[in-house]
């Protein structure tokens, strides 16, 4: 009797069941990151020392907003140049903004405890950016494991004495 075949509907089932075991597993991925990275950012007060409108080249010419910035991390100062606040397409929403940011404005930073020069707005510092980056390679992952399962699990049913 020849094999039944699979009919658009099982098709269609199993084709979303993958679907969903990815999303699940990318979600669980990038929850499991976030958790177990390590929270090593200190919260400190940073200063705006002085800032700068600059065209930035990337593609079409935009503008960007620059300041120079001081702070303290455990009774050390560190100073940062040329940190990019933000960024637009027109010149005159720059000057606009840059009136929010007044030479002596003091606003919260982030500062990485093994290394006080990385800094970050988000107090997560880098540990959302790592947690998206594998949560979107988590997929890849499966598939390096489930393709080469799925060849052999075909071979050795192959091989096996038929039952009758």
């Amino acid at each position: 009797m020849p094999a039944a075949k699979n009919s658009p509907l099982k098709t269609i089932l199993i084709a979303a069941l993958f679907i969903v075991i990815i999303c699940i597993s990318m979600l669980v991925t990038f929850v499991i990151v976030i958790q177990v990275y390590p929270k090593d950012w200190q919260p400190t007060t940073a200063e705006i020392a002085a800032t700068a409108i600059e065209p930035s080249n990337e593609g079409n010419i935009t503008w960007s907003l620059k300041a120079d910035i001081f702070y303290e991390l455990d009774g050390i100062r560190y100073d940062k140049n040329d940190i990019k606040i933000l960024h637009k397409d027109r010149k005159e929403d720059v000057v606009n903004q840059q009136l929010n940011w007044p030479v002596g404005k003091t606003f919260k930073l982030f500062a990485k405890s093994d290394d006080p020069y990385a800094i970050s707005l988000n107090p997560a510092g880098d540990r959302e950016s790592t947690a998206v980056m594998l949560a979107i390679l988590t997929p890849a992952a499966l598939a390096v494991i489930t393709f080469p399962s799925m060849l052999l699990f075909r071979k050795i049913r192959k091989s096996s004495p038929k039952r009758q």
